[in-house]
Formats: structure tokens, C-alpha cells, sequence
């Protein structure tokens, strides 16, 4: 049964409207909840974050990884708009009514979509009867969260319920071998382009002896078809991601993924349900591999069949398993309260083996990603640095044409890379 606290975090978070861009409300509840903690945050444009240990720093740190953002439309005026994240505006058959928020994050009344266009249909005309102020937000009406003894159903479980999960464990550390750092990344949905501007210049100082567990809740499926590495699915427990779609998190494979190792050593003997494989998606985790900052690098996924509210065709309420939740908040107070963690290897462990299988996974698409994710990087540095997309001033837009123009020569004059497809998922 999901605990009191829980669920009542659950609640709150997922009422806090969070479209990319549009992180104000969300970003404020964080910090209330670091505060109400008795602990500091740290914050820039792309992330908050919160060092759980009391006193100096320690030399390794365990970095959990969660996003506040959820694909969604922001607004020009009131009738024009356009859609952040995969919301698969290309492949959804019955469209719902949207939620819309003022840049502040008060609800304002629900519109319907009249027409979807432009290039990879992004744009959107709306019908409204009331005022919607330019840099409002939209998310699809899906109803309030609701809790069952199986599921939960909510608008934004990806990635609101890692984030909930996190914050029900926010406490101070009084001992512990390792530096505990939560980091609530707020770009991520938009390419990942928070962990891309972490990783790009190792903000965080990670060595090759931290430990990195993200946070995620994605759709299941397999990246390939050997059967040892593709039996994943819906049924039967949370995922171990140790890969993704376009990369092997461990680059090394003579060498431990000590992230991986420890996960294992704390599931052995407990009775929960985890899944093992080579799982796609896109997370960021991504940016943290291709840039190589450590081996030690897992994605822990609460699966989540109808991420980004769509089940092909429909708009839809998100859904995980109660019983999935429980497991991956588990692991993490198993991971504070244990000050001396277990970190040898575990026989379920198959990072060095898929590395050794699959040794250039990671060659094809990294250079590609990194010349895409780097000209976002420079293209949206104003919007990011604002905290609001439409321009509100002739400055805004002269500094968004600006840092328009260095994206492209940076894209154009970085050289080498494949084209690469930008997954949806």
C-alpha cells in the first residue's frame, strides 16, 4: 500500500502545472519541500538540486536524477500555440480538451484544438472563450490523479511520480560513505537539454567513482532481439535500465557499472519485482553517457505504457503500478540508510557483457545527439535563462535571433556526425 505521505505528495505535484518552459510554480514547490527538509537547494536555469548530507563534502557522491517537466503547449496569444515534447500530435486520432494556466500557473478554463500544423505538426490552433496570455501553458484534460489498489493514473507520471518519490525521501543524512545529491532537472523533455548543459561542461564535477541513478517512468520495450536481454514488459516489475535507445550507459566494459552492482545487492533477497535488459527510450541519462563523466549510470524506470497520455490514438490518463512505486522508493531509503553500501559485483549484472556483445552501440548516433543537443544548448540559452518561451520584449527578441544564429554556425562548423532520428520515446 502506498504510504500516507506518499500518496499526499503524489496529490500536490501533480495539480502544479509543468509544460516545458513553464517551471515557475513547479520549481517553487520544490524548493518549499528541500526547505521544509531542514536541507539547502542550489539553483540555475537548468536544475535545483539538494546536497542530503550534513557537513563537508565527501570525496564520492550518489547523484538520483528526476525531471519536473511534462510535454505540453505553450501559448502565443489566445488562439495560437506550440507543443513541447513528443505528444505524438502526428499519430493521436481523438484529441481531448486542454487544461490552460497562465504564466503563473492559475487555471484559466479549458480550450479545444482546432487545428494541428506546421512542420512535424508542432503547431496548434485553439478555440477559447476567455483571454489566455501569451507564455500560458496547456496540458491535456485527463482528470485529477487517482489511486486504485493496482494503479495509479495521473497526467504526468513521466516524470512526476520519480519526482514524488524523491521528495517523500527528502531528509537530512547524518552518516553516510557517500555525498547524497537529488537533482531536479527542468529541461528534459526538449531533448534533454538540462543534462546536456550538466554534462557539456561536468557542472557537478562527477569522477569516475560517483554513482549516477536516474529516475524515469517510460514505456517498456526491447532494443534488441537476442532473448537473454529482451524479456520486458508491463507485468512484471520495475526496469534496471543499463541502455537506452542510441547508447550502453557503462563505456568501459573491463569495469564494474557500480550502479547497476549496488541496485542488484540491495533487491537480492527482498522479493521485489525487478526487470533486466537492454530497454529503449530516452532519458538523461543520455547526455551523462555519451559525454562519459562515469561508468556507474543506471536508469531505475517505473514503467509506463501510456507515457506522454497517448495509447496510439487516443489522448489518455498515464498508469503505474502501485506495487512499482513502493519498489523503487525502497531501494532509494535502502541507499540513505545504509552508510556502507554494497558494491560488489552481482552475478545479475550485465553491463560488461552487453558492452563486450555490442562494443561500437554507442559510435553511431553519439556525435549526431551531441551536435543536435549542443545547438539547442546555444538556440535556447535566452529562453532557458528566462524562464518563459514567447519574447515578451524587443530585447528578448534580438538575444533569442542572437543565440539562434551562434546554434547554427556551432551546428554547421562542429563538422563531423551522421543524421541521425531523434526518438519519440
Amino acid at each position: 500500500m502506498l504510504d500516507k505521505r506518499l500518496r499526499k505528495i503524489v496529490k500536490e505535484l501533480y495539480a502544479i502545472p509543468n509544460a516545458p518552459y513553464s517551471l515557475k510554480l513547479r520549481s517553487e514547490y520544490i524548493k518549499l519541500k528541500i526547505k521544509d527538509a531542514g536541507l539547502e537547494y542550489k539553483e540555475t536555469p537548468y536544475y535545483i538540486s539538494a546536497k542530503l548530507n550534513h557537513g563537508e563534502d565527501r570525496r564520492k557522491k550518489i547523484l538520483f536524477i528526476s525531471h519536473l517537466d511534462h510535454p505540453g503547449f505553450v501559448f502565443k496569444d489566445s488562439k495560437e500555440g506550440i507543443a513541447f515534447g513528443s505528444l505524438y500530435l502526428d499519430r493521436l486520432k481523438n484529441l481531448k480538451p486542454l487544461n490552460i494556466y497562465s504564466p503563473e500557473g492559475k487555471y484559466l478554463g479549458d480550450a479545444e484544438i482546432s487545428k494541428v500544423y506546421g512542420r512535424d505538426e508542432s503547431k496548434v490552433l485553439i478555440n477559447a472563450d476567455f483571454n489566455i496570455p501569451k507564455n500560458s501553458q496547456g496540458l491535456w484534460d485527463v482528470g485529477d490523479v487517482t489511486f486504485d489498489e493496482i494503479n495509479i493514473s495521473g497526467r504526468s507520471h513521466d516524470n512526476d511520480i520519480a519526482t514524488a518519490i524523491l521528495l517523500n525521501n527528502m531528509k537530512r543524512i547524518e552518516s553516510h560513505d557517500f555525498d547524497i545529491i537529488f537533482l531536479f532537472t527542468k529541461h528534459e523533455e526538449v531533448l534533454q537539454q538540462s543534462s546536456f548543459h550538466i554534462s557539456k561542461k561536468n557542472s557537478l564535477k562527477l569522477t569516475g567513482e560517483d554513482i549516477v541513478i536516474n529516475l524515469e517512468s517510460m514505456k517498456v520495450y526491447p532494443t534488441t532481439d537476442d532473448p537473454q536481454y529482451s524479456s520486458l514488459g508491463y507485468e512484471n516489475g520495475l526496469v534496471l535500465n543499463v541502455s537506452e535507445t542510441t547508447c550502453i550507459y557503462s563505456s568501459k566494459g573491463d569495469i564494474s557499472n557500480l550502479s547497476e552492482s549496488l541496485i542488484n545487492n540491495i533487491v537480492e533477497g527482498t522479493g521485489l519485482n525487478i526487470q533486466r535488459g537492454m530497454a529503449g527510450g530516452t532519458s538523461d541519462a543520455r547526455p551523462l553517457a555519451i559525454h562519459g563523466l562515469t561508468n556507474n549510470l543506471v536508469t531505475l524506470n517505473v514503467p509506463n505504457e501510456f507515457k506522454h497520455n497517448s495509447d496510439g490514438i487516443n489522448v489518455t490518463a498515464e498508469r503505474v503500478k502501485i506495487h512499482d512505486v513502493i519498489s523503487v522508493d525502497i531501494i532509494i531509503r535502502s541507499i540513505l540508510e545504509t552508510p556502507t553500501l554494497p558494491l560488489e559485483p552481482n552475478s545479475k549484472d550485465i553491463s560488461k557483457d552487453i558492452v563486450k556483445i555490442y562494443p561500437n552501440f554507442n559510435t553511431q548516433t553519439s556525435q549526431s545527439y551531441i551536435r543536435i543537443n549542443s545547438r539547442l544548448d546555444y538556440a535556447f540559452r535566452d529562453v532557458v535563462k528566462r524562464g518563459y518561451y514567447f519574447p515578451q520584449s524587443i530585447l528578448d527578441t534580438l538575444r533569442d535571433l542572437y543565440w539562434k544564429v551562434i546554434s547554427y554556425i556551432d551546428y554547421f562548423v562542429s563538422g563531423k556526425g551522421t543524421n541521425s532520428t531523434v526518438s519519440k520515446e
